[in-house]
């Protein structure tokens, strides 16, 4: 096999907490929050309509509530 014959430049990192930069975690909370939130709301949609018994009037609903231009 061929060997490399070019060395390898650049530094070795031993600390990657030196190589990434740091990030503020607030965001990625944030982003998971509001996921968290939305679901538990369609969820509790969800409970409300098909399991209460009430999908047979959520057609009329949407139809009354649509857009009309």
């Amino acid at each position: 096999m061929n060997a490399v014959a070019a060395p390898a430049y650049g530094e070795i990192v031993e600390n990657v907490a030196e190589f990434f930069a740091p990030m503020s975690g607030d965001a990625i909370d944030s982003l998971l929050g509001r996921y968290d939130s939305a679901r538990r709301s369609i969820e509790a949609l969800h409970d409300f309509v098909i399991a209460g018994g009430k999908a047979g009037a959520l057609n009329y609903f949407l139809d009354g509530n649509g857009d009309n231009g």
